[in-house]
Order: structure tokens, then sequence, then C-alpha cells
């Protein structure tokens, strides 16, 4: 069983000014058993899980190792979690939050499509309008206010607009762009947080830190949420470095209100285990220091 670290926080207002929150929380899957892996989840104690398999987002996994504690965090992903996965969600125990769609711009083998198939091949218009219906099943099941409404968190800094795989030479869009499209046909939407998508491929704090400078001068004292980060460093400690690295700096940030560790592309990089058969990693030991120096400041 791998272990990913995932942290998030949330606010009611764009502006901030009812102060920031930080939680602590982990990914986990594929493959995920909770007969065997409890030992794993409960190493770690986290208080936000995020389950990546794509066939058990939405079933006992939710309450995995009946701890209470633990809060689950479900992420829209065309076929695989859509409407009737949302609409099967348990009324209890209520979901954290929802992330309402999981790279949207990220493009596959199939033709444009609202699903995503091997990639999303969504526009953000179209992202748009699975928000607002997403929004409405949320907010019917729960009640206004009670789960955590997150944008749809486009991949990579730059990515390219391409339609279909192999297609080539495809103009790159910035993610501030695609979020430009996006409110300009959900302008009038509410959103706890936007979600980015940041895969470090060198895992420099640098890079990390220069998108939020993009998003802060296009979009200023909007709240930020990394629904992926990651880095591929050569090994895991510069993993865990990063990792450490980049919550001392985001833990000061007004505008940064979590994240979640995705590794790099895959659940299963090497060295990206926070816990492996009841061990802590270099990673996962990372996850414990920055939780001491940097306790989580809870939802009121």
């Amino acid at each position: 069983m791998k272990l990913l670290l995932v942290s998030a926080t949330g606010l009611c207002l764009f502006d901030g000014s009812q102060g920031k929150e930080f939680h602590y929380g982990a990914a986990f899957g594929p493959p995920f058993d909770v007969t065997t892996d409890c030992t794993d989840i409960d190493n770690i104690s986290p208080e936000l899980l995020l389950n990546w398999g794509p066939d058990n987002r939405h079933d006992a996994t939710i309450n995995v190792c009946n701890n209470a504690n633990i809060k689950f965090v479900p992420n829209r992903w065309g076929r695989d979690f859509d409407d009737p996965e949302l609409n099967a969600l348990p009324n209890n125990p209520t979901p954290w939050g929802v992330i309402m769609e999981n790279e949207p711009n990220w493009w596959g083998p199939e033709a444009l499509t609202a699903e995503h198939g091997d990639g999303c091949n969504m526009t953000a218009t179209k992202a748009a309008s699975r928000y607002l219906a997403g929004t409405q099943i949320i907010n019917q099941k729960w009640g206004i206010g009670v789960v955590k409404l997150i944008s749809p968190s486009p991949v990579n800094k730059f990515y390219p607009l391409c339609t279909y795989e192999p297609e080539t030479n495809c103009a790159f869009q910035a993610q501030y762009t695609w979020f430009a499209e996006y409110f300009a046909n959900c302008g009038t939407c509410f959103h706890d947080t936007w979600a980015l998508n940041l895969h470090d491929y060198s895992c420099n704090l640098a890079s990390t830190q220069s998108l939020v400078a993009d998003m802060n001068r296009m979009y200023p004292n909007k709240n930020i949420f990394f629904g992926e980060l990651g880095c591929n460093g050569p090994s895991a400690q510069q993993m865990a470095q990063y990792l450490q690295d980049f919550v001392a700096w985001a833990y000061e940030v007004p505008t940064i209100v979590g994240f979640i560790w995705a590794a790099i592309n895959s659940v299963g990089t090497p060295g990206s285990e926070l816990s492996l058969n009841g061990q802590l990693q270099p990673v996962g030991q990372a996850f414990k220091t920055i939780q001491q120096r940097y306790p989580p400041v809870l939802t009121p």
C-alpha cells in the first residue's frame, strides 16, 4: 500500500478576511484494501483522505478504518466519478469538500468529449457548465455551505491545447488563461477555493512560487488549492525536502489554502510513499515534522 500526502484548507471568502486554515491528510490508492492498509493510514493519522482508486471513490472506504476523525475528499473525474457517483455518496459521513473536476484540460487519445476517457479533453466552458450541475447536487444533498466547493483543477503551469493523441505542435495554455475562460462562463459561481495541479519535475520550489505569483497577479486575493502537488526528485530525501520547503513557505502565504501531495503523474512514483507496511518513509517523516512545526488550523 502506498500513501501520498494531502494537505487541504478551505475558506468561505476569497479575500481571506476570515483568516487562514491549514489541514493535513493523505491520498491513497490504487489498489487499496481496508483490511490490510489501515496500519499505514493510522501511521499518518490524516485529517483528510482522498481515494484515488477509480472504482471506490464512493464506497465504504469513505469511512476507512472506522476512524471518525478522518474526513473524505472525493473528486469528480469524468466517467470514473461523475453525477451518478456524486448522487450516490452517503449522507453520512459528510465529505469535507469536493474537487469539481480533476485535470479537465488533460488530453488523451479520445476525441474532445465531456468524459475523461484516457484524457479529459474538456474545455473551460464545458467545465463551467458541469461545475454548476455538480454544486446543485452537493447543496441539495448536504445543504448550502456544508461541503467545500473546490473549482476544477487544470493540470500544470503550461499545458498543450491538443484534443487527441498523438496530435503534436499544439499551442500551450497557461493555467491562469484557462481560468479566464472558465470564469467568463462561471462568473457568478460560488467557490470556496480555486484549484491547480502542479507537478514540478525538478523539485524546484522557485518554479512553484512563480506559479502562485502569476495567479496572484492575474487574480489578486483569490484562494489557491493545489489539487495535485508533486515533484520527481532523484531520491525520496529530495522529495521530502521539497515538501518541507513548500509547507514552510505556503503556511505563511495568505492565498495558499491547501494541497494534495501527488508525487509525479502517477500514484506509484518511487520514493513518494508516506508509509509502507507500517513503516514511515522519508516523505512520511517529513509529513510528521511539518505537522508539528506548522500545526493544522482547523475549520471553525
